[in-house]
This record gives C-alpha cells, sequence and structure tokens, in this order.
C-alpha cells in the first residue's frame, strides 16, 4: 500500500509541477519545460526514480507521445492558413533541417562521433518547438504574417519527425539500405501510411458528427487513434504519418468537403473536442518531458558542452540564413521580424521524443544521443528566451511582454 502512495504521490507531484510552471511561464516567460525536466532529474537524483526504470518503458511513452504530437499538429493546421503563409513556414523548416543536420555532423565529428550519429541529431533536433513558439508568438504584438510563418514551421516539424524514424529504421537493419530497393521501400511505406490515415481520418469526422451528442465521445476518438497506429505499424506502413494524415483530415474534414461538395455533412471540429484533445497531450507533454529529466539525470559536462555548441552554430547559421533569404526578397522581413525570426529555436517534446526512440531501436549510443539532444533543447530554449527579450529591447515592444505572456497558454 505504501508503494501505491508513493506513486500517487509522485503523479500528483508531477501534474501541479506542470501546472505551476505555465504559470510561471506567465510571469517570468520561461517555459515550462525547463522545471518539467530539473522535475525529473530531481527524481533522478534522490533516487525516487532511476534511468534504467525509465530506459524500459522508453518505448511505449515515446510511441503514445508521437500519437499524441502528431494527431494534435495536425489537427491545429488551418488548411486556408497554411495555403496563405505555409510556402515561407515550410522554406524556413527545410533551410532549419540543412542547418541543423550541418551543425550535429559537424560538431559531433569533432567529438568523435561518427556520421550517421550526427545525422540522426541533426534530423531529431531540427524542427522547432510549437509548444513554445505559438504560446510566445501569441504572447507578442508582431504582425499575424510573423505569427504565422513561424508558427507553421514549428507545427511543420512533424515531417522531419517521419525522416528521424525512417533513419532510426535503416540504422537498426529494420530497413534495407540497398539503393534498388530503399525509394521504394520509403514509397510504398509513406504512400500507403498516408492513404491509411487518410481514410480513417474521414471515417472518424464523420464519426464525429454522429457521436457528438454521445457524452464522453472523445474518448471513442482517442481510442481509434491509438488503434490506428498499431493497424498501420502491423501492415507495414508508417504508424507516424498515419496519425498526422488523420488527426490533418479531421481538423480540415470540413474546409475539404465544402470545396469538393458544398452540400456535405461534415462540421467545423467541435472547439471541446479540440479542448479534450489539448489537454491529453498537455498531461502525455508533462509526464514526458519528467520522464526525459529522470532518463538523463544529471547530464555530463561533455554532452553539455556539445549541446551549447550545437545550439550556437544552429544560431549563428539561421541568422545567416534569415538574412540572406531577407536580402534576396524571399521574404519580407522588417528589422524586429527578422531578429524574431533569427532568435526562436526552441527545441521540445518533438525532439525529446524521438531521442528516446533510439533505445526502442537498440542504436549504438543511444544513451548518449538522449544526452546531447537533452541538453540541446536546454540550451535552444535559453537562447530563445533571452533573445527574445534582446531583440526587442530597442523596439519597445519589450514592456508589453510579460504582460501579454498572462494570456499565452502552453
Amino acid at each position: 500500500m505504501a508503494d501505491v502512495l508513493f506513486s500517487i504521490s509522485i503523479i500528483g507531484a508531477i501534474i501541479l509541477v506542470g501546472f505551476l510552471g505555465n504559470v510561471l511561464f506567465k510571469k517570468t516567460s520561461v517555459p515550462s519545460t525547463l522545471w518539467l525536466i530539473i522535475f525529473g532529474m530531481v527524481l533522478s537524483f534522490l533516487g525516487l526514480a532511476g534511468t534504467a526504470e525509465a530506459i524500459d518503458f522508453a518505448g511505449l511513452v515515446g510511441a503514445i507521445a508521437i500519437i499524441a504530437i502528431l494527431s494534435d499538429g495536425g489537427m491545429s493546421l488551418n488548411l486556408k492558413e497554411v495555403l496563405a503563409h505555409g510556402h515561407l513556414g515550410w522554406l524556413l523548416l527545410m533551410m532549419g533541417l540543412v542547418s541543423s543536420m550541418f551543425s550535429s555532423i559537424v560538431v559531433l565529428g569533432l567529438f568523435g562521433f561518427p556520421l550517421e550519429i550526427g545525422l540522426l541529431v541533426g534530423l531529431i533536433i531540427a524542427g522547432t518547438s510549437s509548444s513554445v513558439v505559438i504560446p510566445i508568438m501569441v504572447s507578442l504584438r508582431v504582425s499575424d504574417r510573423i505569427k504565422s510563418i513561424l508558427s507553421i514551421e514549428s507545427i511543420a516539424d512533424t515531417f522531419s519527425i517521419l525522416f528521424a524514424l525512417l533513419l532510426m529504421e535503416f540504422l537498426s537493419g529494420e530497413m534495407e539500405l540497398l539503393p534498388g530497393t530503399l525509394l521504394q521501400a520509403i514509397s510504398s511505406e509513406l504512400i500507403s501510411a498516408i492513404f491509411i490515415g487518410g481514410l480513417l481520418g474521414f471515417a472518424l469526422a464523420s464519426l464525429i458528427v454522429r457521436l457528438r451528442k454521445h457524452e464522453f465521445f472523445y474518448s471513442a476518438l482517442l481510442g481509434a487513434l491509438l488503434l490506428l497506429y498499431v493497424f498501420a505499424e502491423t501492415f507495414g506502413a508508417n504508424g507516424a504519418l498515419a496519425i498526422f494524415s488523420a488527426g490533418l483530415i479531421i481538423g480540415n474534414a470540413h474546409v475539404i468537403q465544402k470545396a469538393i461538395f458544398p452540400r456535405g455533412h461534415f462540421e467545423k471540429m467541435d472547439r471541446d473536442v479540440g479542448r479534450t484533445h489539448s489537454l491529453i497531450a498537455f498531461l502525455i507533454r508533462v509526464f514526458f518531458f519528467v520522464f526525459l529529466g529522470m532518463l538523463v539525470g544529471l547530464p555530463d559536462t561533455r554532452f553539455l558542452l556539445i549541446g551549447f555548441i550545437v545550439v550556437t552554430v544552429v544560431l549563428l547559421v539561421r541568422i545567416a540564413y534569415i538574412h540572406f533569404l531577407s536580402k534576396a526578397g524571399m521574404v519580407e522581413f522588417s528589422l524586429m521580424e527578422k531578429r524574431l525570426a533569427s532568435i526562436i529555436i526552441p527545441r521540445g517534446l518533438s525532439a525529446a521524443v524521438l531521442s528516446t526512440f533510439a533505445y526502442s531501436f537498440n542504436l549504438p549510443f543511444a544513451g548518449e544521443v538522449v544526452q546531447i539532444v537533452f541538453s540541446i533543447i536546454l540550451f535552444s530554449i535559453v537562447f530563445t528566451t533571452a533573445g527574445v527579450f534582446v531583440s526587442l529591447r530597442d523596439t519597445g515592444a519589450h514592456a508589453n511582454v510579460r504582460r501579454n505572456f498572462r494570456g499565452a497558454k502552453v
């Protein structure tokens, strides 16, 4: 009985830390991610939860977190907004993907890591964290255009998740690297995932219309998404992409059908459904970052140094290509917008989850990958938090930031 009570107390404490982290974020602009990771590290340091136990659950926790991230990301994408500003968000994502891979390969290579590990870390940290970017952008008095571009960039990191998972399959030997079969295997896996996810997405969107009158009908949607992931993986499709496709269809079924069949029966996703899904995603995010802190424990100084250098290189390269894109006229940013676009580089839940998949695939250097990614997450959030205030200092807008944060959500 004592063990049960202890476990319940830990769960309650984790949820409270997540809530208090949100409150502190609105008052200090320090993302709750940091407090959650620190709390997990404290649990590990005090011997209340060990790294070995965390590793045993890494695969299950990671899979559940991936399902929550990708379904929420798909439902959050507004197709009209994507069509208006999406190309700029995708452009920044692709530039960030290249710069992350370059930075990781170079820095990790200098520290003696093989090329494939540097490439893997680069893919893992390629995307910015929507759970940090979107609340920051909502809190600032900047144009809707820059908010949309940076928000879309952060949401679109779901595709870097897919690339990273495919690379892990290659490195683990689950997919052959023969040139003749590689493209065919990838195409088959991705196309089948999009088909399965899209088909079930329309089915679930139709089901929501019919079941919304029933209490707790959201549980049916959640259960179906979990089963979709299992179904796709069982039949050789990419479960992550299937989940993302289904979420995208569910969130935009009314828009898609209106464009094709004006008299369709789909409706915009109920606000309560989105709110419930966001709550589930919040709880998963809270527990996962504590789990990450437990998994890492007290980080090695060497990995902290690697993380600091990688983030510094990523930041410098981002400043360079944002300046180039602006000068070339490919993106039209004001001076303040250019500063914000350059400094908004936080990595978060997606990177954390992907790093733990290194254990699931039994990859070499799995422990090192987790620690390096952990350090990159830590320093990228610190750099972003400090950079936002520095970039706004000369504009006079910083006086409103802390007040505006009170209305933001993490």
